[in-house]
C-alpha cells in the first residue's frame, strides 16, 4: 500500500510532527510519498529526500501556497461561523487556535 504524506514545514525545515509522521507510516509498510506544498519550498523538499524510509519527494513550489493549503484557511472560516452560532464554541476554537499557534513559533 502506498502512503502519501503532507509534510509541515517553514520552507527550510520540516517541523518535528512531519518526522514522527513518517515513523508511523514506516510502521504500517509500503511506499512512503512526502508532498511538500510552498513558496521557495526547495529547501524543506531537500530536507524531506533526505528522510530514511521516503521513496519520493513531491514538490509544489509555487506562490499560490505561500500563506499555506486552502484546507487550513477553510477551517478558520468555519470556526469564525461557529463562534457566530454558538459563542461558548468559539471561545473553544480560540483555545485551540492559541495553543496550536504557540507550539508553532520557533524556539
Amino acid at each position: 500500500m502506498a502512503i502519501l504524506l503532507l509534510a509541515e514545514h517553514d520552507n527550510a525545515t520540516l517541523k518535528a510532527a512531519t518526522l514522527n509522521v513518517v515513523t508511523a507510516a514506516s510502521a504500517i509498510g509500503g511506499d512512503i510519498d512526502i508532498l511538500v506544498a510552498g513558496q521557495n519550498c526547495r529547501p524543506g523538499a531537500e530536507a524531506a529526500a533526505k528522510i530514511s524510509g521516503i521513496a519520493k519527494v513531491l514538490v509544489a513550489d509555487d506562490a499560490a501556497y505561500a500563506n499555506g493549503l486552502r484546507e487550513r484557511r477553510a477551517i478558520d472560516r468555519q470556526a469564525g461561523a461557529r463562534r457566530r452560532l454558538h459563542p461558548r464554541a468559539g471561545a473553544v476554537d480560540d483555545l485551540w487556535q492559541k495553543h496550536h499557534a504557540a507550539r508553532r513559533r520557533p524556539a
